[in-house]
């Protein structure tokens, strides 16, 4: 996957808001959505991605931390396996949008493609507009939609919000329960989270690496 720099928000008050819309009561229907549990802390996390920035780090700890509340990633199993996702998609969390040549294959994201019409991109220059981005790198205009939907955050007008820190953990974790990874998890069963996540098993070793460094980070606490 190539993918470029984290995306930050235009100002201050722009990052205050989309604080306000990923946090406000009712976005999402977890009761759990209000408790930040500390799971994770800075020095944590610069021990577990070592290659990343304080800056991302501080940026990234509480969305982190409040969308693994959120989305019952609340046993240091799931989180090991979770965060080793993290980490693994988008290097130490220093890439979360892809970048755009348009290669052979990106231009197969324009319509009038048949993969075009799969992700719902129906306008010329929707293939680049709604490009990769997040963690979990969102991809066409039908998923920016359905998360935007989801957040009640406008990702059809403001597709660069998706690879905001506190946009990204969020769906993150979204798309991480409601696939059934946490559950996965609890059986140790990394080659059908791979599998669900890329569709084989491609990187699988590597993957493994990230998830026993989480579990190695976590201590003799992992269950």
């Amino acid at each position: 996957m190539r993918i470029t720099a984290l995306a930050e928000p235009d100002s201050a008050p722009e990052r205050t808001a989309v604080v306000a819309m990923c946090t406000m009561p009712g976005v999402l229907d977890f009761p759990s959505w209000q408790r930040t549990a500390a799971v994770l802390t800075l020095p944590w996390c610069a021990l577990y991605m070592p290659s990343s920035t304080a800056q991302t780090r501080a940026a990234f700890l509480r969305p982190l931390n409040q969308a693994m509340d959120a989305f019952s990633i609340n046993t240091r199993r799931r989180q090991s396996y979770f965060l080793g996702y993290v980490a693994h998609e988008t290097l130490d969390l220093r890439y979360l949008q892809e970048p755009w040549g348009p290669d052979a294959a990106q231009q197969r994201f324009e319509p009038p493609t048949t993969l075009a019409k799969a992700l719902g991109n129906t306008e010329p220059g929707d293939g680049k507009k709604y490009l990769g981005r997040g963690i979990i790198q969102i991809t066409g205009r039908a998923n920016y939609k359905k998360f935007g939907d989801a957040l009640a955050l406008d990702l059809i007008g403001r597709p660069e919000l998706a690879a905001y820190p506190e946009v990204a953990a969020i769906m993150a974790a979204m798309s991480w329960k409601l696939t059934g990874m946490n559950e996965l998890a609890d059986r140790d069963d990394l080659r059908e989270i791979t599998r669900r996540i890329t569709g084989g098993v491609s990187g699988l070793d590597a993957r493994s690496q990230a998830v026993a460094r989480a579990k190695q980070a976590f201590g003799a606490t992992v269950r």
